[in-house]
């Protein structure tokens, strides 16, 4: 028995016709582009998918073209109105006629492509992204890093050639104040699908030097919405909440911020601006350390003037209490040369007194006739007239000496020495930093005084 068959191209057209009468006008279908090519000729190829729900399984897979002529007006729509560019990862809605070729197999024919669907998934994956940081409880975390008060170390991500990182370091190194900054470039791709990845690098590399830098500054320097997007990815978003050091952001959004601009420490719109908040950071220390100055300026004018009153008053109180002193000890001199005086009269009284006595026991013995006494009173008389000058001697000698002391306390005498008084307006000088050059002195000698201008000072 012979079954009965038809050829492989008789199954290919009926294919063909079943699809072409089952789907005779274009449809709109929603997919996922996991893969787009523009090639030279400017015809689109893609890759359409459907994945699960929740997950990365997929239900459908086939093939897409946008021929030239359809893509030259759709692809500027779509992305003036979406401000979002096609590539490969973006849910579309898309009008499609059905294909079937025989040789090439089951395909879609892109006609058209609404911005709205993908303008409602785009924000719907930003607020799932946003919401997901959230969640994770580190949305704020990299705003939790103090800022240092001088920010003047600063790692850099940005492309090399961009313009935003020339004007960055531009406004930087080009500060009116004057202030030197340090900043070293980490290179990474900014837009694309590479660049969160890129981006992410990086940090890391950052990372391995974190010592060196006080804060990262993210820059890209404005463009289109589309050429932005990069900076809504979640594993971007969560590696700067989690960076150690402050993220400072100037991606350039026109309208809207990114997730990297909410995510980071300080958002500002552009490179130029970050580096204007840098300068004004340092500026803004360099005017606190100013005021510190003029602080401790007041203060220390504040003590010494404290201290040079409590100088004068110290020193006129020496002053007084010399000459207090000298007044003292001289009348003390006087009092002593007094009593010297009175003590050694009434001794050569006392003395002469006794040579009288001795002088009639003397007689007295002799009218006696008493050799032996009068030999004795005459050694008496000697011993006793050696000790009457050997006193006087030891008195006087102690009166010379209490009127050299009481000379020595003589100022005359001071000055007699060689030395001098000087004085300025009355007040006496006792150190060099009380004069200037030009301050007239009086200088008061032993013998008289003179007025002398001075010429220089030596410490």
């Amino acid at each position: 028995m012979t079954l009965e068959s038809i050829s492989l191209s008789q199954l290919a057209n009926a294919a063909k016709l079943a699809l072409k009468n089952q789907f005779p006008l274009p449809v709109w279908v929603v997919a996922e582009i996991s893969e787009m090519n523009v090639n030279r000729t400017g015809h689109c190829y893609l890759e359409l998918i459907e994945k699960e729900s929740g997950g990365d399984k997929i239900l459908a897979k086939t093939r897409a073209t946008i021929w030239a002529f359809a893509y030259r007006m759709i692809q500027p729509y779509f992305e003036t109105t979406t401000n979002e560019s096609l590539h490969a990862g973006l849910k579309v809605l898309v009008k499609t006629t059905v294909e079937f070729h025989e040789v090439y197999g089951f395909s879609l024919n892109i006609v058209d492509i609404d911005p709205q669907y993908t303008l409602g998934e785009i924000a719907l994956k930003r607020a799932k992204v946003i919401q997901q940081l959230k969640d994770d409880g580190v949305f704020d975390m990299n705003r939790l890093h103090p800022l240092a008060l001088v920010p003047q170390r600063i790692a850099v991500i940005s492309s090399e050639s961009a313009a935003g990182y020339g004007d960055f370091c531009d406004e930087l190194n080009n500060n009116p104040f004057g202030f030197g900054f340090y900043t070293e470039l980490f290179p990474s791709v900014m837009q694309g699908e590479q660049a969160p990845q890129s981006i992410i690098e990086a940090f890391e590399r950052v990372y391995l030097s974190i010592e060196k830098f006080d804060a990262v500054a993210l820059l890209r320097g404005g463009g289109s919405k589309s050429d932005l997007s990069c900076f809504d990815d979640y594993n971007l978003a969560y590696y700067i909440t989690q960076f150690p050091l402050p993220v400072l952001t100037g991606i350039g959004h026109e309208r809207d911020d990114s997730i990297a601009d909410m995510v980071a420490h300080t958002r500002l719109k552009t490179p130029t601006a970050i580096a204007g908040f840098l300068v004004d950071k340092v500026s803004e220390f360099d005017g606190q350390l100013d005021e510190y100055l003029m602080y401790v300026n007041d203060l220390v004018q504040q003590l010494i003037q404290n201290k040079t009153l409590d100088l004068e008053g110290q020193l006129k109180r020496l002053q007084t209490g010399f000459v207090e002193s000298w007044h003292y000890n001289q009348q003390l001199l006087m009092r002593a040369n007094s009593k010297i005086e009175y003590g050694l009269l009434r001794f050569q009284n006392n003395q002469y007194k006794n040579l009288e006595k001795y002088s009639v026991s003397l007689q007295f013995l002799l009218k006696k006739g008493i050799e032996a006494k009068a030999d004795y009173c005459k050694q008496q008389q000697k011993r006793l007239i050696k000790g009457i000058s050997h006193s006087v001697k030891e008195e006087e000698k102690r009166l010379v000496y209490l009127q050299e002391i009481m000379e020595w306390a003589n100022p005359q005498k001071i000055l007699d020495r060689g030395y001098s008084i000087v004085s300025k307006q009355g007040k006496i000088i006792k150190s060099s930093s009380e004069l200037a050059p030009n301050d007239v002195i009086n200088i008061k000698l032993a013998q008289g005084s003179l007025i002398g201008l001075v010429d220089g000072i030596q410490e």
